[in-house]
């Protein structure tokens, strides 16, 4: 896969500079209709992957811009910092997309020396970006600033002690301290594991493992990362395109007793949980396979492009890790009825026997109801009562521990 065929999903003005430094340039839109010279603006001179906002007057009118500059022939890449601001002997840790052939990250556009990786540990206040190849591309990453707070004192940096380190031979589990720490987050190669927010967690991927912990005094401190390696019985799953391009298949997996959850942009589709998927829109899509035992492998992201319409601009409903694409359905999850006046009966059954967690959405995203409830039979058959809601639509969840699922609920 080539990194120009990641999606930029905001407007980028595109200035004709040279690579490393900063210019003083006209700037230029990019938006549905192509470029458009912006006149009567003066010059704005920026730093490369500094936010910046324009604004001109031109004779249709006025016209106001907001955007990143970038090199020519560059990307734009993001930059994910777990904070912002360092206390006193704290790091903040910083990371952008894995897999690429070459990174370098800037401390205030100057190189830092080795710091060469997908991920780097700041301890030192300033503007930070990374610069990143993957063959003859080249991508800038948005610049994070970070501020310093010496008054306030970090807590230590935390320790990971694992009981293994392989994943799916035998049980692994990862634990930290939990002196003077009111809250964690485990990651690993740079990502969140969310839900994984206390001081210990099981790893289910291979992969570079690291937690972030805050103290009681709201200061923050990131673990050195701890390499937890791939079991000979499983592999990571290829991703690979039919002949027609039209559907994804993934392969490579070693076992026919696995199950498959499609992701988009990170969010797990609803009821794509097949060995392909087909490609309707746009987007960033990768597969996870779980292997008997509950070993978790993710393969690398496919970029699709070239289609008239994005994933997240189509999908029906999105919440904080699922989404729901036009006409999904699932026969085993049943609401009735439907519509109701906030008493109803949920109906589920799955071969999984892990516990079941239920959260009902408003229209504006926010949970106002869930439940949970042991799964000892691979059934459900309840009926749960809700209070105060408003009239309207809303969209309820399962999680059974390896899939999601989603319905729509009319209350009247």
């Amino acid at each position: 896969m080539k990194l120009y065929n990641y999606i930029a999903l905001f407007f980028v003005i595109l200035l004709f500079v040279q690579k490393g430094s900063a210019q003083t340039l006209s700037p230029y839109i990019m938006g549905n209709g192509g470029y458009k010279s912006v006149t009567n603006v003066g010059s704005i001179s920026w730093s490369i992957g500094e936010p910046v906002i324009s604004t001109g007057l031109e004779s249709s009118g006025f016209a106001a811009t907001q955007g990143f500059q970038q090199p020519t022939g560059c990307l734009i890449i993001p930059i994910t910092a777990y904070d912002t601001v360092l206390c006193k002997g704290g790091r903040v840790k910083l990371a952008t997309y894995v897999g690429l052939t070459s990174y370098q990250w800037y401390r205030n556009d100057t190189v830092i020396p080795s710091a060469t990786k997908s991920v780097y540990l700041a301890s030192v206040a300033g503007t930070y970006t990374v610069r990143a190849k993957e063959d003859s591309t080249c991508a800038v990453g948005i610049s994070k600033v970070i501020t310093s707070n010496n008054s306030l004192t970090a807590p230590a940096i935390p320790v990971i002690t694992a009981t293994a380190d392989t994943v799916c031979q035998g049980s692994v589990t990862l634990s930290t301290t939990t002196t003077g720490i009111s809250a964690f987050q485990w990651g690993y190669d740079g990502g969140e594991l969310i839900g994984a927010t206390t001081n210990s967690t099981t790893p289910f991927y291979s992969g570079d493992y690291f937690v972030n912990v805050t103290a009681t005094n709201g200061c923050t401190n990131v673990s050195d990362s701890i390499p937890i390696a791939l079991s000979a019985s499983v592999e990571t799953p290829t991703l690979s395109l039919n002949t027609t391009k039209t559907y994804l298949k993934a392969s490579n997996v070693l076992s026919s007793n696995v199950t498959y959850q499609w992701y988009a942009e990170g969010l797990a589709i609803i009821n794509y949980t097949t060995d392909s998927i087909p490609l309707f829109y746009n987007g960033r899509y990768n597969v996870e396979v779980t292997y008997p035992g509950g070993c978790r492998m993710v393969s690398a992201d496919y970029i699709k492009a070239g289609l008239s319409q994005n994933i997240l601009r189509v999908a029906v409903f999105v919440t904080d890790s699922t989404i729901m694409l036009p006409g999904a359905k699932l026969a085993n999850f049943t609401v009735y009825p439907n519509p109701n006046d906030g008493t109803f009966t949920i109906d589920y059954s799955s071969a999984s026997s892990s516990n079941l967690t239920i959260k009902l959405y408003n229209a504006t995203g926010a949970i106002v109801a869930n439940w949970s409830f042991e799964n000892t039979s691979g059934k459900l058959y309840e009926t749960v009562t809700t209070e105060n809601l408003a009239a309207g639509m809303y969209i309820l969840t399962l999680s059974d521990g390896f899939n999601s699922y989603t319905n729509k609920l009319v209350i009247k």
